[in-house]
This record gives C-alpha cells, sequence and structure tokens, in this order.
C-alpha cells in the first residue's frame, strides 16, 4: 500500500511540472526574516523550477510594472536577490504579507500580495498618480468627465470646471467604447453620486473567498459604523442580495460575505464591468457589463434597467 502511495505522489508530481500549462503553476510565500532584501523560494518548488527559468526572472504587477530580478542557488534554494529590494519598495512589502507567484512560462510571474488580513494590497494594483497623469496631455480637450478614486483629478478634467459621471480605482481605464456605454448610462441616471465603475479581476470573480472594494461615499452610513453591516445588492433583474460589507480604510469598504453569491447568481467574469449606483445608505443598485461594453444577459436587460432607475 505504501508503495502504491509513493508511485502515485510521484505521478502527480510528474503530471503537475512536466504536463500541465504553466499557467497553472502557483505557489505562496510569506515576507519574513529578510525579506526587503532577498526571498527564498521552498526547496521542493526550487528543484523543480531551477531547469525552466533563467538566472534573471521577470515579476510582473497588477498594477502593469515588471520587475526583472536576478535568482541565484543556495544550498538548494532559489534566492530571489538583485532587484528584489525595488519591488518590496515600490509595494510597499511588510512583514508578514503573502505573495502569490504565477508561472507563465520564459520565466516570466505575474504577482499578487496580500497583506496579514488575506487582502490584496492596493499599491500592488494601481500605478503611481504622476504615471497615470502622465499618459494624458493637459491640453487635450475633454468630452466626459471621470475622477480616478484616491487620486487627484485628472489634469485635463480639471479645467472643465463639471461634475465627474463616474469614477474608477486608479490605474484603470475604459476602452473608448465601454467609457461610452458608461456616460451614456452616467447621464440618463443623473446621481448626485458619480456611479463607481470597477473592473472585474481574479480576486473579484473567484468564487471562493472573492471580495471587492468600493468607495465608502456609496455606503455613507458606514463612515459612523464600527466594524461591518449588511448592504442590500439589487441585480439588474430585481434581486436583491445581503452582502457583508466593512471598512477596509478611510475612503473604501470592502464586500465580502455573500458577495460570491451575488457573483456566482449573475454570472459576473474576469473583465466584466459593474457599475454601482448609490440608492441610500444601505443599498446599491449594480448593472453589469460584458468586455465590449454591452449589457449582459439578455437584450431587455437593459431596457428594464433603465426604466428601473
Amino acid at each position: 500500500m505504501n508503495g502504491d502511495c509513493e508511485n502515485c505522489a510521484f505521478w502527480r508530481n510528474h503530471y503537475y511540472w512536466e504536463h500541465m500549462g504553466d499557467e497553472k503553476k502557483q505557489f505562496s510565500a510569506v515576507a519574513k526574516g529578510d525579506f526587503k532584501n532577498n526571498m527564498r523560494i521552498p526547496r521542493e518548488l526550487s528543484t523543480n523550477l531551477r531547469s525552466r527559468i533563467s538566472d534573471t526572472i521577470k515579476l510582473s504587477a497588477p498594477n502593469g510594472r515588471a520587475y526583472d530580478i536576478v535568482v541565484t542557488w543556495e544550498f538548494g534554494e532559489l534566492v530571489l536577490r538583485s532587484g528584489w529590494d525595488a519591488f518590496v519598495t515600490a509595494h510597499h512589502v511588510e512583514e508578514n504579507d503573502t505573495f502569490l507567484f504565477i508561472y507563465h512560462g520564459n520565466s516570466n510571474f505575474e504577482i499578487h500580495i496580500f497583506n496579514s488580513r488575506g487582502c490584496e494590497k492596493m499599491a500592488s494594483c494601481f500605478q503611481p498618480p504622476s504615471e497615470i497623469f502622465g499618459a494624458f496631455p493637459p491640453s487635450e480637450p475633454c468630452d466626459h468627465h471621470v475622477l480616478n478614486e484616491q487620486a487627484a483629478p485628472n489634469p485635463r478634467h480639471v479645467q472643465t470646471q463639471v461634475e465627474f459621471d463616474y469614477t474608477m480605482s486608479t490605474g484603470c481605464h475604459l476602452t473608448k467604447s465601454q467609457d461610452e456605454k458608461v456616460v451614456e448610462i452616467a447621464r440618463k441616471i443623473r446621481s448626485e453620486i458619480p456611479l463607481y465603475v470597477a473592473i472585474m479581476n481574479k480576486l473579484n470573480v473567484n468564487v471562493k473567498d472573492c471580495s471587492i472594494n468600493i468607495p465608502l461615499r456609496l455606503v455613507s452610513h458606514l463612515k459612523e459604523e464600527v466594524g461591518s453591516a449588511i448592504i442590500k445588492l439589487e441585480a439588474p433583474d430585481g434581486n436583491i442580495y445581503n452582502v457583508r460589507a466593512r471598512k477596509h480604510s478611510e475612503d473604501q469598504v470592502v464586500l465580502q460575505s455573500d458577495w460570491d453569491a451575488f457573483v456566482a447568481a449573475n454570472h459576473i467574469q474576469l473583465n466584466d464591468l459593474l457599475i454601482f449606483h448609490s440608492k441610500g445608505k444601505t443599498r446599491l443598485k449594480v448593472l453589469a457589463l460584458d468586455p465590449s461594453g454591452c449589457e449582459k444577459n439578455s437584450s431587455c436587460f437593459y431596457t428594464k434597467f433603465r426604466q428601473d432607475w
């Protein structure tokens, strides 16, 4: 029996490393010890990775920035050395933070950073405001109005002296067709509180333990609440989902408990757009668009949504 179990373990390990696609290979590591200067990969992983990567790997963060990291082989372990300190500094890594490495082949890794409470760190998701603003010529005319959360208004919009139609997280951008659709919706609704648009990532739609951060201004009663509270999410089909929210920072809340039920029931997928509309202190209405900017689920979906709003 023991021989059979060892044989099964051998073949499982062989299949994982030799036959599964590279994008399915991932592992985690915790910031401990001298983590600011280097990161040690566990021996079991190092043995299998050593023959697959070069002396320099590329780490790509969710904010789009990439880092070249020199890898050394020390006492049977791979150690991330030169370049690692710059990555740690740029993303404000702290002790007990957790790194999720996702291998994409050719010495390329996608990396996500979570704090000690299991929430993804914002610094790894957003580009510095100076880099975002630099992408837009200040003299470019503005034909719509969008404000990035957690950042000063985009320079090309400051000159207009008008209200913003919707807001997004810093570092997120819509395509032209997506933007046109969101502006159309926003101007029909004419909400006193700007709509909030979120582009779904893996942490938002992974049905197990998924969550999403939204601006605190959408659910103003949480400003006075301590701990958490129930938020009613109204889906486009009229169904109501009671989702527990808690303050994540001074200007954000995180929707966690039962958010997965909303995601599953409404078939929310990676890169979909969710538009949040405040309907009072404890209620939000949500519209879902696919990546092309089209309303999800049915041809009558948006018609009903517009009538209700």
